[in-house]
């Protein structure tokens, strides 16, 4: 089925991550990278993205990472803070 990913983020200041990926385990590997470079720094924001996969079931042991990648980030060095929540996987549904 085709979803849509959505949560609130805040990035700390000071944080120079440009990227980092989101990836499921199941029902297919799926990889989504997500560019932050120029969302601002210091206050909630809302981020989603659309992605095609497998009908997701309640029966699969799904697993969701948030991961950045040293190669898709070069320059960024030391700490880097943010913060997920609301995290929603909602289902888009064809319509004729």
């Amino acid at each position: 089925g085709t979803y849509r990913i959505t949560y609130d983020l805040f990035i700390e200041p000071g944080t120079t991550l440009k990227t980092f990926r989101t990836e499921f385990n199941k029902p297919a590997f799926s990889r989504q990278v997500w560019n932050i470079e120029n969302e601002p720094r210091g206050e909630w924001i809302t981020v989603s993205n659309t992605f095609t996969t497998a009908e997701i079931t309640p029966a699969q042991n799904l697993r969701y990472t948030f991961r950045p990648h040293a190669a898709e980030n070069p320059g960024v060095t030391g700490a880097q803070v943010m913060y997920i929540d609301n995290l929603k996987f909602i289902e888009i549904e064809e319509r004729p």
